[in-house]
């Protein structure tokens, strides 16, 4: 399983419905994927990553225009997309379209309704909380030193490299005990980020 930079709602008109808003229904629904992430992730490392996610949100979304944006649910989307264009949030632009899947699961109806409010039916289909929480990653997001960071195949062989953001620790500061609690969770292939490790918890 790889981490998409970008998560997506697939969406239709409703029939016999004027006046569908799509601006409202792509900022409504990105409204409540952010307070779903909000109320969950109250840890300082997570809030890093909300954080980010808001000034993508922030800086970037606000630049569609309405056109834009209706085109995009003319194609049956609303698309959110995370971009590292000054390369120091590659990980992050990972976590947060994961943290947004995991709150569809969670807020599937309140998303539906806040969608069919705005004129559309929500078409993707609920989240598997429990199969995303169990599911096999090559990558495992996972927190060192206050950060939420990845563990990447090493591309020289075996093993594992620690990609991070911004200021986080690099792998070059990881000492032992650390060390073999990474080489751990890179051994058991599940994601470690607050958000999977509370569902499998209460699964």
């Amino acid at each position: 399983m790889s981490w998409p930079q970008c998560f997506n709602l697939s969406i239709t008109k409703r029939p016999n419905t004027p006046g569908n808003d799509s601006y409202g229904a792509f900022w409504n629904a990105w409204q409540c994927l952010r307070r779903g992430m909000s109320a969950n992730l109250r840890r300082k490392p997570c809030r890093k990553v909300l954080t980010y996610a808001e000034i993508q949100a922030s800086d970037h979304w606000w630049e569609y225009d309405r056109n834009y944006i209706t085109q995009m649910a003319e194609g049956g989307v609303l698309s959110y997309f995370f971009s590292d264009e000054q390369g120091n949030a590659n990980v992050y632009c990972g976590v947060a379209p994961h943290w947004m899947e995991i709150v569809l699961g969670q807020r599937y109806d309140e998303i539906k309704r806040t969608l069919t409010r705005c004129g559309y039916v929500l078409e993707s289909p609920r989240p598997d909380l429990a199969a995303i929480a169990a599911a096999v990653v090559d990558s495992p997001f996972v927190e060192v030193d206050k950060f939420v960071a990845q563990l990447m195949p090493n591309s020289a062989g075996e093993g594992w490299e620690l990609d991070v953001d911004l200021s986080a620790t690099p792998a070059s500061q990881v000492g032992p005990k650390e060390r073999a609690r990474l080489d751990k969770i890179f051994a058991a292939k599940r994601c470690m980020c607050d958000f999977c490790q509370k569902l499998r918890k209460t699964s």
